[in-house]
């Protein structure tokens, strides 16, 4: 899933990047959010898996504030729902503009980098993260 929204939102992950799981089954909720704030420090640019579900409404909320913190407002995050299913949707919104109530259990966020931008090619919005440390 995370390689299928990456391709068609352009190439969110062509540099460092990581992915975590925001279920709290299996994993206790404090070490979620230990890892989302390395993740921010790090300023990888994130997969969130199983964001959100009907009942488990706080941790992306949580991961949100995080991230908002962290990054700059711009940040474009790729949302990405029912990749493969005939109702695909991918978009990619700034940082600032997330909203909780866009996502469910259906879909994978790309939460970019500080470097992480946008560029229009053939009518349609990418994100794109540039490799190497070199500005």
């Amino acid at each position: 899933a995370l390689q299928a929204a990456a391709a068609r939102a352009g190439a969110p992950i062509g540099h460092d990047f990581c992915a975590i799981s925001l279920s709290d089954l299996l994993t206790p909720r404090e070490t979620i959010l230990q890892r989302l704030q390395a993740a921010v420090d790090g300023d990888f640019v994130t997969a969130l898996y199983n964001p959100r579900s009907q009942r488990r409404t706080e941790l992306i909320e949580r991961a949100i504030e995080l991230y908002r913190a962290g990054r700059p407002a711009t940040t474009p995050v790729v949302i990405a729902r029912s990749l493969g299913r005939p109702d695909e949707a991918v978009r990619i919104v700034e940082l600032q503009h997330l909203d909780p109530a866009d996502i469910d259990m259906m879909t994978i966020l790309l939460i970019g980098a500080s470097r992480t931008t946008t560029l229009e090619h053939g009518g349609k919005l990418h994100a794109y993260t540039p490799r190497g440390y070199l500005s």
